[in-house]
């Protein structure tokens, strides 16, 4: 079993609690982390022996590029697009980031987390 993690999958998108966030948009980052069994890839070199990162990728990109309310309901799109695409792997944890939040003060990022133990 082997961890795969893709970090820092930047997004200019349009999600936010205030009109103007969903208008204007805001900077986001992604951060996904799959545990499977990759020793056959490992071994033979065979890309399709395991999660391609490129997939996860564009699955994120695909979710990115909505517009919801709440990075909470992101987070939750996109662990159950992954779990939908890679129904070999045995873990996976989400995180999605807000670059600059609008909060009244200087605060660098707000994020969530969603993984098998708090996935709905």
């Amino acid at each position: 079993m082997g961890r795969i993690a893709i970090e820092g999958m930047k997004f200019y998108a349009h999600h936010g609690y205030y009109h103007d966030e969903r208008r204007v948009g805001n900077h986001f980052e992604a951060d996904v982390y799959v545990d499977t069994n990759f020793q056959l890839a490992a071994e033979s070199d065979d890309l399709s022996a395991t999660v391609n990162y490129e997939v996860i990728w564009e699955l994120t990109r695909e979710v990115m590029q909505g517009s919801s309310y709440l990075i909470e309901h992101v987070a939750l799109l996109l662990y159950r697009s992954i779990r939908a695409r890679f129904p070999e792997i045995s873990y996976c944890k989400v995180r999605i980031s807000k670059l600059n939040p609008p909060i009244k003060g200087e605060v660098a990022r707000t994020y969530v987390e969603l993984d098998a133990e708090n996935a709905v």
